[in-house]
Parts: C-alpha cells; sequence; structure tokens
C-alpha cells in the first residue's frame, strides 16, 4: 500500500496487529539507532506508540512502515519513529539527593568560577532547570560562581517542550511553595494553568540533540558534571560500557557523573570511581 502524509489520514483508521517477526524487527531498528533495548515485555509498547505513525501514514501494516524506514533513509519519520519509543518519565527534583550533593560539592570546590554541567538524556527539561535552581542558590552565595548547562536527548518533541519551559503542576510536587514562587511565574496558555521557568535561570541553558550512540560524538569541551539518570537500565552491558566510555572523556579531572538510583557501575569498566549512592568521579 502507498504511503500517503498525515493529511491522508482518516477516522476510519483500524488498530493493525503487531506480528511477532516485526516485533523483533523494529526493536532491532531501535537498539541500532538509539541504543535502547526493548524485549518481549515491550511488544503493546511498540504496538500502541507506532499504530499513530501507521495512521499518519496510511499504511496496512507494521511490515509496510518497516519497508517505509528502509525505503526512506533521510526521512523524517525516523524521528519520528525515535521519538515514539522513547520513555520520559521525570519531574523537578527527581532523586533530590544528587541535587544536595551537587549543591555542597559547588560550595566546596567551584565558588570562583563556572562550572559545565551535561544533563544527558534530559528529556522535558526538568532535570535542567532542577540544575540551574540548585546552582543558582550556589550563585546567590558568591560573585565569582556562575553556571552553564547543556541539556540533550535524542527525542526532538521533548527538546521542543523543554525550550518551551512550560510546566503542569503536576510535575512540580517535589518543590516548595517558596521555590514555585522564586522560579516560575504562572501563566494561563489555552485555558490551561501552567508554569513557566523565570527567563533569568534559562540564560544559563541550551538544549541540543544528542545521540549518546554515535560513534562520531565529539563535544568541543569537558565537563565539571554530568547526569545520565535512569538511561543504563534501557541500554545492553556492551552499550552502557560505550555510553560510560564516552561520558567519562567528557568529563573533568575529579569531575562527578551521577546516574539513576537504581542503576550501578559494578559490571562496567570504567576510569570512574564511587563516591556516593550512584555517584562516581573521574
Amino acid at each position: 500500500m502507498q504511503a500517503g502524509g498525515p493529511q491522508d489520514a482518516t477516522s476510519s483508521f483500524t488498530s493493525v496487529p503487531l506480528r511477532n517477526e516485526d516485533f523483533f524487527k523494529l526493536s532491532h531498528l531501535i537498539r541500532e539507532l538509539s541504543g535502547i533495548e526493548m524485549n518481549e515485555t515491550k511488544f503493546s509498547l511498540i504496538q500502541s506508540r507506532l499504530q499513530k505513525r501507521l495512521k499518519a501514514l496510511r499504511l496496512a501494516s507494521f511490515q509496510d512502515y518497516i519497508n517505509y524506514l528502509h525505503q526512506h533513509p533521510d526521512s523524517q519519520e525516523w524521528q519520528h519513529f525515535t521519538n515514539a519509543l522513547t520513555t520520559n518519565k521525570t519531574h523537578f527534583f527527581r532523586e533530590k539527593e544528587h541535587f544536595s550533593d551537587l549543591y555542597q560539592i559547588c560550595r566546596e570546590r567551584y565558588l570562583n568560577r563556572t562550572i559545565y554541567v551535561w544533563s544527558a538524556c534530559c528529556s522535558t527539561g526538568e532535570e535542567v532547570y532542577t540544575l540551574a535552581m540548585t546552582l543558582e542558590k550556589v550563585k546567590q552565595q558568591s560573585q565569582k560562581f556562575n553556571y552553564r548547562i547543556l541539556g540533550s536527548d535524542i527525542d526532538t518533541n521533548c527538546l521542543a517542550r523543554a525550550s518551551k519551559a512550560l510546566y503542569d503542576q503536576s510535575s512540580l510536587f517535589e518543590m516548595s511553595d517558596r521555590d514555585i514562587a522564586s522560579y516560575f511565574r504562572r501563566r494561563t496558555i489555552e485555558q490551561r494553568s501552567l508554569y513557566e521557568v523565570n527567563p533569568n535561570l534559562r540564560t544559563h541553558t541550551k538544549f541540543r540533540q544528542i545521540n549518546l550512540i554515535d560513534d562520531h560524538l565529539r563535544l568541543p569541551m569537558q565537563f565539571d558534571v554530568i547526569f545520565l539518570r535512569n538511561v543504563l537500565i534501557y541500554f545492553s552491558k556492551s552499550t552502557q560500557e560505550k555510553v560510560i566510555s564516552v561520558l567519562s572523556d567528557h568529563l573533568k579531572p575529579s569531575g562527578r557523573l551521577y546516574i539513576g538510583h537504581s542503576e550501578n557501575l559494578n559490571q562496567i569498566k570504567t576510569k570512574l570511581k564511587n563516591v556516593g549512592r550512584s555517584v562516581y568521579e573521574k
């Protein structure tokens, strides 16, 4: 069946069953593209999330969708495919102990200079702006302290949302009313009550699409701190080692890497040493 455009989609589209053989082909494609491992437990997730793409392209089967991807190697559909299958669960001050640790480290080491931080796989930006709030409190204690934060992700939809810096109240549940008042302004957009990150914090941040398994990934600088939290669990051991090696190369001596509380580097060859709960130092 020939693919049309999104404008050709109709409400008469019915759900298409995902065959096992197509599931394995699609899981292989996302692994090769992003490093994300999707085993049989993700069968329903792949089926439900890609149904919209089949509808948008008016394709009759998942095999047609796979064929479409291969026939259009430079198509924007590859990005739609990636965006559909990435997981983006996050909120402000998630695993807040890491931000307390960062605050203390900055007071001990970095009060007299600018600190450079990379939030890898930043999703919709909550982690980036939590870092900015944490570092802003350090900045208030020293005129010589400053900070720059890079937020990156493979998902372009997430990066677009992060750049807008608009959030539902539900993602602020771990924040105090005082901090919400200090770092956000309330806005009503299309009858929705949203919270916008203050421009002052946003001037210290920038966002960029980065694929952590890109063999040619080389950023033109090193960082004092890198956050890569709750991401390694989606990678195979070999991909974990590759990603950690890349991040280590981008860490300054004594720089710190923060990973998720449910993660560790125990089985990975690395130049980093464990200095706290899911905290590593070069």
